[in-house]
C-alpha cells in the first residue's frame, strides 16, 4: 500500500453471530462485533470477485471519479452505495458466507473492545 497517496478509509462496523467470522478464541453465544476499515479499491476488489462467484445481480457499483474523489458529495455517495452493497450481500445467503467476503471482513480486523479511540486528521 503506497502511504504517501491520499485515500478515502471507509469504517464498517461488523455485527454477526456466523460462526465463519467468530475467532476460535471467541465464544459464539452472543454477536460478535468488530470495526474493518476499506479502500474504494478494496471494495472493487469484493465486488469483481462476487461478480464472479455468483450470477446474482448485485446493486449498482459507484463509478471511478478521477476527479473530486474528496468532495464530500462524491464520499457520500460512494458511502451509501457501498454502504447498500454490503446491506444486499448480507442478506443473501449465499453471498454472505462467500470466501470473498469472509475475507473481506476478516483481513485486518480491530474487535470493539480493543477500540478505544480513533482520530483522524
Amino acid at each position: 500500500m503506497d502511504l504517501d497517496r491520499k485515500f478515502s478509509l471507509y469504517c464498517i462496523k461488523v455485527t454477526t453471530n456466523m460462526d465463519a467470522y467468530v475467532k476460535s478464541d471467541e465464544t459464539n453465544n452472543e454477536l460478535s462485533e468488530f470495526l474493518i476499515y476499506r479502500r474504494y479499491s478494496e471494495f472493487v476488489d469484493l465486488y469483481k470477485l462476487l461478480r464472479h462467484i455468483s450470477s446474482v445481480d448485485l446493486p449498482k457499483f459507484p463509478s471511478k471519479v478521477l476527479f473530486g474523489r474528496f468532495d464530500l458529495k462524491v464520499i457520500e455517495e460512494r458511502k451509501n452505495s457501498l454502504e447498500g452493497l454490503l446491506k444486499f450481500v448480507s442478506k443473501h445467503r449465499g453471498l454472505k458466507s462467500s470466501a470473498p467476503m469472509i475475507s473481506f471482513c476478516l483481513n485486518g480486523r480491530l474487535p470493539m473492545k480493543q477500540v478505544i479511540i480513533m482520530i483522524f486528521f
